[in-house]
């Protein structure tokens, strides 16, 4: 017996560092999946494997890349040079969307792909509608610019994308307006992705007991081990517990380093990751953070009182965000040269005794707007609905996608 067809989206991320952008896409993918979709997932991050996926939710992992603190890419896993492992990628991911044939196509960040390994997917997908989902920061106004034109961006957009998606408030901050581009298609700014992110099964605990506690978050924890290990330097105020999260990807070398710290402090709990840090979050009496998008998102979705140390390289995206985040009640800002024991231990004196601020002035009703605008694509859509491949027998695969009329020609290039 065939199944009765759903409208069908994917998502495509090439996740070269962190966990925040699978974070992300896992939780457009489970907000799209309960309004009714078949989603699809294709990830270069291989703990998505690990994470839990709610029904209506495939996925395709691609070999994957690290990123070192320079910004420079190579294999993370393989032996292999970076032209051998891109050629795998693009053949990988060209396979997955042109078979899937999605009504919708959201990629995250990079137009092009990395590297321009989405090209030939995009080239493919006709009469799929195609949009750019951007975080809410990028990185400074002036590498912005010179990203946008040196990868040529606007062209790609021109040439195969529908719309682009601005997952923040554009009253705080956008990045687009900021960097002075106009990009040649409709832009528009959802709000915060504010939501219950689904949860992990990736090692970790949830399990903070009944004494009131802070949490200290560093991503995905590449580059946290000097945070951590200046939060195990500051004192704690009395009766408060502190849970801190290394990530997954922190080296074995630190994780024991800190492990071994706390583990002379009854008070200190080290775990590798949290299956529900939204909650956690919500119960910490304070939390010291990095600057990363969907950790904000979950702050946002609390009322506890924040220090944020941002990262400064290889990008100023998390520096971008915090400045722009600095006057948001309960947040407070420091520099990571500034992040030192006693700094931390005062700050937490003062936040964990203080009152638990709001924070209903900023838009956080992405997720809402992002289910009723995909809703608005799919039924646009023109793809070839039994599935087939658009390009097959085609010999022009490689030319210009043969784009459907484009939606809201007439609307504003800025946010909306």
């Amino acid at each position: 017996m065939e199944l009765a067809s759903k409208p069908r989206v994917a998502l495509y991320s090439h996740d070269a560092a962190g966990l925040g952008h699978v974070r992300r896409n896992l939780l457009i993918a489970s907000t799209l999946a309960a309004s009714g979709h078949d989603v699809l997932l294709v990830s270069g991050s291989p703990e998505a494997t690990s994470m839990v996926r709610p029904p209506g939710i495939d996925l395709v992992t691609l070999p994957a890349l690290r990123k070192d603190v320079d910004g420079e890419y190579a294999s993370r896993h393989l032996s292999i040079g970076l032209d051998n492992l891109l050629q795998m990628r693009r053949n990988l991911v060209t396979a997955a969307l042109t078979s899937f044939a999605p009504d919708v196509l959201i990629v995250d960040r990079h137009a092009r792909g990395f590297r321009g390994e989405l090209e030939p997917a995009l080239d493919r997908l006709n009469g799929t509608r195609i949009v750019l989902g951007l975080r809410d920061v990028l990185d400074a106004p002036d590498r912005v610019r010179a990203e946008w034109h040196g990868q040529r961006i606007g062209q790609a957009l021109d040439r195969w994308y529908d719309e682009v998606w601005h997952y923040g408030d554009a009253g705080i901050y956008h990045p687009l307006n900021a960097a002075k581009i106009i990009p040649p298609v409709p832009v528009r700014s959802t709000g915060y992705l504010v939501g219950d992110r689904p949860p992990a099964a990736i090692d970790g605990t949830d399990d903070h007991g009944d004494r009131p506690f802070v949490l200290c978050m560093v991503g995905g924890g590449s580059d946290g081990h000097r945070l951590a290990d200046a939060v195990l330097d500051a004192p704690l105020p009395a009766d408060l517990r502190l849970l801190l999260v290394t990530g997954p990807q922190m080296a074995p070398i630190d994780r024991r380093h800190l492990a071994a710290r706390a583990s002379a402090r009854d008070e200190t709990t080290v775990v590798t990751y949290l299956p529900d840090p939204e909650r956690l979050l919500r119960d910490a009496r304070g939390a010291i953070v990095m600057g990363g998008y969907n950790t904000i998102c979950e702050l946002l979705a609390s009322r506890t009182p924040a220090l944020v140390v941002p990262r400064d390289r290889p990008r100023l995206e998390q520096t971008v965000r915090a400045e722009a985040l600095r006057t948001t009640p309960g947040f407070t800002v420091l520099a990571p040269e500034d992040a030192h024991g006693d700094r931390i231990g005062a700050w937490l004196e003062v936040a964990v005794r203080g009152e638990r601020p709001s924070r209903h002035e900023v838009d956080r009703a992405g997720l809402r707007r992002l289910a009723e605008r995909t809703a608005v694509l799919t039924a646009s859509c023109t793809r070839d609905t039994a599935g087939r491949d658009p390009a097959d027998g085609d010999p022009t695969v490689n030319g210009p996608r043969p784009h459907a009329t484009r939606l809201d020609q007439g609307a504003t290039r800025a946010a909306v």
